[in-house]
């Protein structure tokens, strides 16, 4: 799931257009409404698998300029990912690792 934020929807909400520069590999839904005074939104990418990491580029708003880029991985660059701790009360922090199946490129994996 993405979240949307934005400003402050107004007495009809707000439709935001998305977009994807590669919809074959990462589709989102053609639009998303943000509900009267409310200043967010939920929405789902939904992923293909890859072979090599592949970067797409969500797009949203009126025009499309505000940007978020994503990596898809290959299944089997990912090795574990762990928490800690993995039960917690709302409020409190956990810290994540990740961990690869070999080194990073050097330009890094975002």
């Amino acid at each position: 799931m993405a979240l949307l934020s934005t400003f402050v929807a107004g007495p009809d909400g707000a439709v935001i257009t998305l977009g994807s520069t590669n919809p074959a590999l990462a589709s989102v839904p053609a639009r998303v409404t943000i509900p009267a005074a409310a200043n967010s939104a939920t929405f789902t990418i939904t992923t293909q698998p890859v072979a090599v990491a592949t970067d797409v580029t969500i797009l949203a708003a009126r025009s499309m300029t505000l940007r978020q880029t994503l990596q898809l991985l290959p299944p089997a660059a990912l090795a574990s990912l762990s928490l800690s701790p993995t039960t917690l009360t709302g409020g409190q922090s956990s810290q994540g690792t990740l961990t690869l199946a070999s080194a990073a490129p050097a330009a890094g994996v975002v």
